[in-house]
């Protein structure tokens, strides 16, 4: 594994720690802001198909649908509107 993988494997690690801690309280709602886009179902499309399109989005699908009370994702790092 390269530097950058172990970085974003300890970042994906301390989100997942902190969503499951708020989790377990009734009365929180999540809002997580992110610079790249949490899944790859809002992706620029002049990279659809190219393997560049992972420098804009993450597959954290799974982990959004884990943690239902996430009320809102934030995110940029799309290069488009």
């Amino acid at each position: 594994m390269n530097d950058y993988q172990n970085i974003y494997l300890d970042h994906l690690s301390y989100l997942k720690e902190r969503l499951d801690q708020v989790e377990a309280d009734p009365g929180i709602k999540k809002v997580v802001v992110s610079h790249h886009a949490p899944t790859r179902l809002t992706p620029n499309p002049a990279y659809d198909g190219d393997l560049l399109g992972t420098a804009y989005a993450n597959q954290l699908d799974d982990l959004i649908i884990s943690h239902p009370k996430i009320a809102s994702w934030i995110s940029g790092h799309t290069h488009h509107s």
